[in-house]
């Protein structure tokens, strides 16, 4: 429900059962649970009256208890392919795993180059609240976040980039932060925390474009947000 797309309620059967067809896990106890109607999976309440269990195969419970370290691997591949890199550790912390450094992602690199491209545009400063910290002559606090994620195809151009602080690209890439067709910010109205609230209905309807001269972000970049991201109704 946290990091899912909006507007989907999340089922834990779907997973527990479906995960089958992976030919690594397998649900036992379940032969007399009736199916729910139109579909080829058992209700909810069927699954808990028999009382159906989980769990992976034999062989591949004993090979990840052998070596442990594959489940780290297969855990950085998920996140790499399915998740923004500022959500990782959340995701890995939700679900008590200490992810280990120097595993490399056997997906397309990222561009180097995007992160510089993306704050040159919007002048070194945060979009939403204007931050502009640097050490030298680093920006620090910083980073480009790609609107439509790059682990979905997102680009690495300006055009599908946004500078923001830290905090606001987390914010940016959990929902709570969107784009509206006008390019202004967007405020999730699920948003909860009174000095929070407060902090963002402030910058709420801010403009998010970079300097003269460069691509604003393209529409159908934020519409992808809009629909696999943001946590509508906006406030």
């Amino acid at each position: 429900m946290e990091f899912g797309p909006p507007g989907r309620r999340a089922q834990p059967e779907y997973p527990f059962w479906w995960l089958q067809s992976d030919d690594l896990w397998e649900v036992e106890g379940a032969e007399g649970a009736e199916k729910r109607q139109g579909h080829a999976d058992p209700k909810l309440s069927e699954l808990r009256r028999v009382n159906a269990k989980g769990g992976f195969l034999q062989e591949v419970y004993d090979l990840l208890t052998v070596q442990p370290e594959l489940v780290v691997a297969a855990a950085r591949q998920l996140l790499d392919d399915h998740f923004p890199p500022s959500l990782h550790e959340d995701l890995a912390e939700a679900v008590h795993l200490a992810l280990r450094r120097g595993f490399v992602s056997q997906g397309p690199a990222r561009d180097p180059e995007f992160r510089d491209a993306v704050l040159n545009a919007y002048a070194h400063r945060c979009a939403v609240c204007d931050f502009d910290g640097s050490l030298g002559d680093r920006s620090v606090g910083l980073e480009a976040a790609h609107v439509q994620w790059f682990a979905f195809g997102g680009p690495s151009t300006v055009a599908n980039g946004l500078g923001l602080c830290a905090l606001h690209h987390k914010l940016f890439d959990l929902g709570v932060l969107g784009i509206s067709t006008a390019r202004e910010l967007l405020i999730s109205s699920r948003v909860a925390g009174s000095a929070a609230v407060a902090h963002l209905t402030a910058l709420r309807g801010r403009p998010l474009r970079p300097r003269t001269g460069f691509p604003e972000i393209g529409d159908a970049f934020i519409a992808w947000h809009a629909a696999q991201v943001f946590k509508a109704p906006a406030l």
